[in-house]
């Protein structure tokens, strides 16, 4: 006895109509495991260009990082540079009281 994709069982003689039926049968299975590869395959590909999406996205990220790094570097270079030429000319006011006349 061959199961039947529904509840009820086939039997199988070996008369021309249980040949047909057999034949349906494994027809019918050849077409799920078909449609079961493609859909396997769609999902696969989902996932492969959901991770080249995102492997994108990281490398966007990190090009951003790295610019705002730069960008703080920078801002903190030219504020020291700032405030040592405004501490050497407060202290020259400082020590030069005739400057300020």
């Amino acid at each position: 006895m061959i199961p039947n994709l529904g509840n009820h069982t086939v039997q199988m003689d070996g008369s021309p109509e249980s040949d047909v039926r057999r034949e349906r049968l494994i027809r019918f299975a050849q077409e799920l495991t078909a449609d079961a590869e493609k859909r396997v395959d769609e999902v696969v590909a989902q996932v492969d260009a959901a991770a080249v999406k995102a492997r994108e996205a990281a490398d966007a990220a990190r090009k951003a990082g790295l610019w705002t790094a730069f960008a703080a570097f920078l801002a903190l270079l030219i504020g020291a540079f700032i405030a040592a030429v405004s501490a050497s000319l407060g202290g020259h006011l400082r020590d030069d009281p005739q400057t300020l006349r």
